[in-house]
Parts: C-alpha cells; structure tokens; sequence
C-alpha cells in the first residue's frame, strides 16, 4: 500500500509540474546551479535583472548539488522531478521505516502525498524545503531506532545543505553522552566538523557573501512576504534587532529546556528547527510549512486531529492560490500576497 501510494504522489506531482512553472526559487537554484556545472564561482556573479549575486544565500553544497542534477540534463524540470523524488523518499521513508504504528504511518504518507498545501507551496513553486523534512525525518528515525550514526549523518547531510542542522547539535549531542560511546561520539562529531569545513572551503572567501546576505535579510524593515512580525510592525512595534534577539533567546531556550529534562530529544529538534527561523521578517509559506510539519513528529495525533489538519490545510491553500493567482470575491477573504490577511491566514 505504501509503494502504491508513493508511486501515486509521483505522479500527482508530475502533473503539478506539468501545468506550473515554479517559483522564483526555482530560478535561483537553476542560476546558481548552472554557473557550478559551468565550471563558474556561484559567488561571484554580477549584478543584474532577475537572478543576480544577491540570491546566492545558500551554502556551498547545495549549488553543488544542483549542479550535479544539471550536469544530468540542464532543464529546471531536471530540479523540479529531483525536488518531487525527495518528497516521495519521504513518504517512503516515513511509511515504511519508522517505528511508529501503521495507521498514523499511513495517514503520514497520505497527507504528505496529496495535501493541496504541501503540493501548491512545495511542488508547485519547486521549494527544496522537502530535503529539511527528510532529512529531519531521518534524525528522527535514528533517535527513535536507537541508531545514533544515522542521525548525526542526517545532521551532518542537513548542516552541509543548509545550515539548519547545526543548531540541534546540542541536544543531539547530549542525547548521544547517553547512547554512544565516547570514542563513537567523537567519530561522529569530527566527521561532522570535517563535513562542514571541506563544505565551506568551496569558494572561501567568496562563500562568506551568503552570510552577508542572511544578516542583510534580517534587517528588512517592515518585513515581508507572510513573516508573523508583520503584526509587530503594523502596530509600530518592530525594529529588525527583534528577529535575531527572539531566535538566539529561542534556541538557548530550548537548549536549556532539554538540558533540564523538560523535553525529548526529538521535541527539541522540532522545536529548534522551528525558532530558528519564526521571527524571520522575510518568512513565505514554503518555509512556514517546513517549520509546522515536524510538528507531526511530536504531536500525538488521531483521527480527529487529522481531520482537523486536513482542513485547515485545505484553507490555507485556497488562501494562498488567492494571493498567488486572485480569486475573485475570496481576495477580500484572503488578501492580496503580502497583506495583513496573507499573513494570518498563511500562519
């Protein structure tokens, strides 16, 4: 059942694909992707109309990997296909390995597979927000299985990719004093040291400018897209210091939660994942579903709260097929991308 309704999620996306054209990420990582393949430095590109070298705001890696998927067939459908593969290795991974029973394995799979929310924002915009989940999902499978090597290499893959693995190597550590050994745990930490050093020794010190960039974005004043401190701002109460003293205190709160015995390993993770990023005054809906869909990890559900979801979900996409497209009487439902009421009905 899990092979059918993975195989069936394959070909829902690839209609999605069919019929849209991405987003403005996909252009960013075809950009970026085809100057690697190129043989060209992704830091080092001129400024210009459309995609220029203040996108570059990844790690190295990941224009890396884009370029290798290129170097297959340099389409974006190329990206697109790749992008809606991880999300089928989601469902897979989820379904079939977790140890967690089958009714919520299955249910699991169904939403990812065909929730409209997940296959407008994710699939029809072509986000790579799935690589975070998967990668997320294995940590989680490796706590949950008593297998610590695969979630510090699901960390290290995420920290390589994206830097959000690097801020739950504390409670992942901590967790690890009590199920590896020392020796073990210092293999892990140093192929995870070595991971991220040979990562970011492409292009040093051209790389650094996506460092710059994510410090630029967090002083957009007033913030943007559908990023919760629209309401602060509205109500003259945001300045950008907010974003980065919200996040550091966040995190050091989690940390400290965890440390004292007032959360798992995995709470911490889901929560980290999700305090990171919050206060973000760039913040859309691609990441606002990354930060709530570890939520399902941790959140005992049943067939109420499913239901529950679905709906909600449901709304939600309608919402922002709204805002992307106009929809007639329901943009004064909705309101227009970026509105106030974008906001809200987004979070």
């Amino acid at each position: 059942a899990l092979v059918a309704i993975a195989l069936l999620a394959l070909a829902v996306r690839l209609v999605v694909i069919a019929g849209t054209g991405g987003g403005f990420d996909l252009d960013v990582y075809y950009f970026f992707g085809d100057v690697v393949a190129d043989g060209g430095n992704p830091y080092d590109v001129p400024e210009g109309p459309g995609v220029d070298r203040n996108d570059a705001a990844e790690p190295p890696l990941e224009f890396v990997l884009f370029a290798a998927l290129l170097k297959l067939h340099d389409s974006p459908d190329t990206l697109r296909v790749a992008l809606a593969l991880v999300e089928v290795g989601l469902i897979a991974t989820v379904g079939l390995l977790f140890p967690r029973p089958r009714p919520w394995r299955a249910a699991f799979a169904v939403f990812i597979a065909f929730n409209p929310l997940v296959l407008g924002v994710w699939t029809g915009l072509s986000e790579d927000k799935g690589i975070v989940l998967l990668l997320v999902a294995l940590v989680v499978l490796g706590v949950e299985t008593g297998r610590p090597f695969l979630a510090w290499i699901a960390t290290t893959v995420l920290a390589s990719l994206k830097w959000l693995g690097g801020f739950f190597v504390v409670p992942l550590g901590l967790w690890s004093l009590r199920t590896m050994t020392r020796r073990r745990l210092a293999a892990a930490v140093g192929v995870f040291v070595l991971a991220m050093a040979a990562g970011n020794a492409l292009w040093f010190p051209d790389n650094l400018l996506a460092f710059e960039i994510r410090q630029d974005r967090l002083a957009i004043d007033p913030p943007i897209h559908a990023s919760i401190s629209r309401i602060p701002s509205e109500l003259g109460l945001y300045a950008p210091i907010e974003a980065k003293l919200l996040g550091g205190a966040s995190v050091l709160a989690v940390y400290a939660a965890f440390a004292l015995g007032r959360l798992g390993v995995v709470e911490a993770i889901v929560l980290v994942v999700l305090v990171t990023s919050m206060f973000l005054p760039d913040l859309a809906a691609n990441r606002i579903l990354m930060l709530a869909l570890p939520f399902l990890f941790i959140v005992a559900m049943d067939a109420r709260r499913w239901t529950v979801l679905w709906i909600v979900t449901g709304v939600t996409a309608a919402a922002f097929e709204v805002a992307l497209h106009g929809g007639g009487a329901l943009e004064s439902v909705f309101g227009d991308y970026g509105t106030l009421k974008h906001v809200l009905w987004m979070n």
